[in-house]
């Protein structure tokens, strides 16, 4: 398919033993793109489960806005498509239990993939970001490493109105 030509073309920048993994995170990425697009069908209150080939896309252009001499293993590609499969299907999902649902088959599909574990593929956090290293914003450059803990933010209360 298009979307393993094109990922395989980015990954002849990095190191071979990514480059030797295209082929089956693509073939994860498009397994779970077909059962998302099985399991999560619109209906009058979930119209918006509607799931076409942008979405896989999206996908995609995660997973190309790559660097080499920061992605430097498969383990890493395998963790962004995690990443950008959550950002794209999940964050669409409207009930505990149709995200609990693709939790499941975000499991499933990547068992076919043999180099890294279950438990390391789904730890969380699980972020990536384009901004955080102050570089190219079309570029994802930073991936968080699995100990990584989001900072708590305070909320600021509105100031009181006095008349």
């Amino acid at each position: 398919m298009i979307y393993g030509k094109i990922f395989s073309g980015h990954l002849e920048r990095f190191h071979q033993s990514c480059a030797d993994k295209a082929e089956m995170l693509t073939s994860a990425a498009i397994n779970l793109h077909l059962n998302v697009a099985d399991t999560f069908l619109p209906n009058a209150i979930k119209f918006h489960y509607q799931w076409n080939l942008r979405e896989l896309s999206n996908v995609f252009q995660g997973l190309c806005s790559t660097v080499p001499d920061v992605f430097t293993s498969p383990k890493q590609f395998a963790r962004l498509w995690v990443h950008e499969a959550t950002r794209v299907y999940s964050d669409r999902l409207i009930s505990t239990e149709d995200s609990d649902k693709f939790k499941e088959i975000v499991q499933k599909v990547s068992k076919d993939l043999d180099f890294i574990k279950a438990e390391e593929l789904l730890e969380e956090p699980n972020f990536f970001s384009n901004f955080a290293g102050g570089g190219d914003e079309r570029r994802c450059t930073t991936p968080s490493p699995p100990s990584t803990t989001c900072p708590r933010f305070s909320t600021r209360s509105s100031p009181s109105t006095t008349t």
